[in-house]
């Protein structure tokens, strides 16, 4: 009969022991403190009777890496040391307390959730201001700033660890500080409802940007690092003058307020364009069907424009605007280029004239220059469609030349002051309505009011109703 014996301990066992003696931390639990900022030793967050201790048994400490802080109403903790590391694995900035940064890094190994301030100033000392927000999507967002809390980042260096996002929906402001420029490093931005991105001039390195519901992203420095930026449902970019952009993909219904600068790159797919300035579009231009794009002129030498590298997809709606200064300026024969490129296909299908001047027989007409390379607004009188200065019998029969036609939108030359793209009875009636303004041109001869031609003009309706209808508006 075989006996079976039990041994004490195995090989692998007694291998493990001498280690498991040597390294006895490796058979305990880390403690996770939960630590309350009182402040009643002053400011400094490296004191430890700073912090409240609501982890038996409740001894002073300062938060280490694996502990939990927060800091409440009226809390302002200052991290001020040139060689000093901070560090918490949870922090919680709530409403009403504020917590500033000069100097010295701060290490935030779990989530940030800011609700109050923090501000991240880099002064003129010596030393350097970090903030590392090292979790990552794994173990939650790495940092969310709350509706209503604010981070200022002046000059200061903010990144964190692999696959990190920034949840967006307060405000964060990027700014050049005092002692630096300052930098936002984050894999993955998203700018939610009421969030507020504000950069101006310090570097923002991101590899996927995500603007939606009601998220903003204001841009006055350089933005060259991303691959991916996506906007949607009813946010918005707003390009300050001087600002930089990558390459966009902007899906509808979002809007881009433009002021002036650069998109290195393409604008594509775009569903809402305000144009207040000049913009360089390196690379190519697409608008689609539903989408439409307006020109602001603040004055006879300053409008909203595109400049465009590549070729320009051109469809939807062009809308042209002025400001108060243009107002009472406006002049017969101002022009604007709205859009130059190295060439365009297609045309606006729709051309709307919201301008209002002082001179309210004045308007916005388009014309597609000879070249195939840029659209221009043109400022002229109402029905003058040959802008000779004069509304008659020759801007009357450019309209009966082309009846029932459909035509390329807002070109005055085609008979299209309405801007819907076909000649009808509107674009008679704007001609009518405004008959014998302006200066008749030396050879021509004043011809009657409209009530004296109506006759002749139902005459020749009638014959063209006769030919029978060929209307075809655009959708």
């Amino acid at each position: 009969m075989e006996v079976y014996r039990c041994r004490r301990t195995s090989p692998l066992w007694r291998g493990l022991l001498p280690v498991l003696l040597f390294f006895p931390s490796m058979t305990q639990t880390v403690n996770a403190d939960t630590l309350n900022w009182d402040g009643s030793n002053g400011t400094n967050w490296f004191s430890a009777p700073n912090w409240t201790n609501l982890t038996p048994p409740n001894n002073e400490k300062v938060p280490t890496r694996n502990d939990r802080a927060t800091i409440f109403s009226g809390g302002t903790p200052l991290i001020d040391s040139p060689s000093g590391t901070a560090e918490t694995d949870d922090l919680s900035v709530q409403s009403g307390a504020t917590l500033n940064h000069t100097r010295g890094t701060l290490n935030v190994f779990g989530g940030m959730t800011v609700l109050g301030t923090v501000n991240f100033n880099l002064g003129t000392q010596f030393g350097s201001a970090v903030l590392d927000n090292k979790a990552t999507q794994t173990s939650g967002n790495a940092i969310t700033i709350v509706s209503g809390g604010v981070f200022n980042n002046n000059g200061g260096t903010h990144f964190g660890g692999s696959n990190e996002l920034l949840n967006l929906f307060g405000t964060y402001r990027l700014n050049p500080g005092a002692g630096g420029d300052g930098s936002l490093d984050f894999d993955r931005i998203q700018i939610r409802t009421g969030g507020l991105l504000d950069w101006n001039g310090s570097t923002l390195a991101t590899t996927d940007m995500l603007i939606r519901e009601t998220g903003k992203w204001e841009i006055a420095g350089n933005y060259s690092y991303g691959e991916l930026l996506t906007i949607q449902d009813t946010s918005e970019i707003e390009l300050r003058d001087g600002g930089n952009l990558g390459t966009l993909t902007l899906t509808s219904p979002s809007q881009f307020v433009a002021f002036g600068g650069t998109i290195d790159g393409h604008l594509v797919e775009l569903s809402r364009l305000d144009l207040w300035g000049e913009i360089d579009v390196l690379g190519t231009y697409s608008q689609s069907t539903s989408a439409f794009v307006t020109s602001v002129v603040d004055s006879a030498t300053s409008s909203g424009s595109l400049s465009i590298t590549g070729v320009a997809n051109l469809a939807g709606d062009l809308l042209m605007s002025n400001t108060i200064n243009y107002f009472s300026t406006a002049s017969d024969g101002d022009s604007f280029t709205i859009m130059t490129a190295s060439s365009l296909s297609g045309s606006f299908d729709r051309f709307t004239d919201s301008s209002a001047f002082s001179n309210s027989d004045l308007a916005f007409g388009l014309t597609y220059p000879s070249g195939g390379d840029s659209v221009v607004a043109i400022v002229g009188l109402i029905g003058d469609l040959n802008d000779d200065g004069f509304v008659g019998i020759e801007d009357l029969n450019i309209v009966l030349g082309n009846w029932n036609n459909n035509v390329t939108a807002g070109v005055w030359a085609l008979g299209d002051p309405t801007g819907d793209g076909f000649i009808g009875i509107e674009d008679l009636n704007m001609v009518l309505g405004n008959w014998n303004a302006g200066t008749p041109p030396t050879a021509s001869i004043v011809v009657p009011e409209p009530a004296g031609i109506m006759l002749s003009g139902v005459g020749v309706l009638g014959f063209v109703s006769r030919r029978g209808p060929t209307r075809h508006r655009h959708n």
